[in-house]
């Protein structure tokens, strides 16, 4: 990567820190640029550079865990294919990331807007690499599961995330049909 890609990224990051940092003190709808900025350290010129609004940090940072996940799972080398030990590592391997990036994402509950996290889980779902490794049959079936985990996770969140990552996969699986990964 280039210095001035490195660079970039690193400001970036930056206003994406400076964003959760505000959320912890107003209102996701009460964040001015002005504020942002001065929490992140960055200049005016900076933020407008790579960002148009908050929406889009927000799309951003989600979009960087999303990426990170994938090549986390990848570097893992995980075989292709339906096992009931694939598909809990990689419920534990989300549940992980949840977990790791709590605080963030309990901001984004408390804060009204779940609608990304769904979106998250959901883009996390469209490795076509993971499909293949549910073998979920169609949109339905994912809708179903994702929902599912959807409703899980946010109340794992709003509990605290006290469970581990592979207590959480046990529950998941635990009320999970049988079927729908066959």
């Amino acid at each position: 990567m280039k210095h001035s890609q490195k660079e970039n990224a690193r400001v970036k990051d930056q206003i994406v820190a400076g964003l959760f940092s505000e959320l912890t003190e107003r209102p996701f709808s009460e964040i001015t640029v002005s504020q942002l900025i001065k929490a992140a350290g960055v200049a005016r010129a900076s933020y407008y550079r790579n960002f148009e609004s908050k929406e889009e940090i927000l799309d951003y940072y989600l979009g960087q865990l999303v990426d990170q996940h994938q090549q986390d799972t990848e570097a893992t080398g995980t075989p292709i294919g339906w096992t009931s030990d694939t598909v809990r590592f990689h419920i534990t391997q989300s549940f992980a990331l949840f977990k790791r990036e709590k605080d963030r994402f309990t901001l984004l509950l408390d804060n009204g807007l779940s609608s990304y996290i769904l979106d998250f889980l959901k883009n996390m779902s469209q490795d076509p690499q993971r499909q293949q490794r549910l073998a979920l049959r169609n949109h339905y079936e994912q809708s179903f599961f994702m929902g599912a985990t959807f409703n899980v996770l946010m109340d794992w969140l709003q509990n605290g995330a006290k469970e581990s990552p592979e207590e959480m996969t046990d529950i998941i699986l635990r009320y999970t049909p049988v079927d729908l990964f066959q």
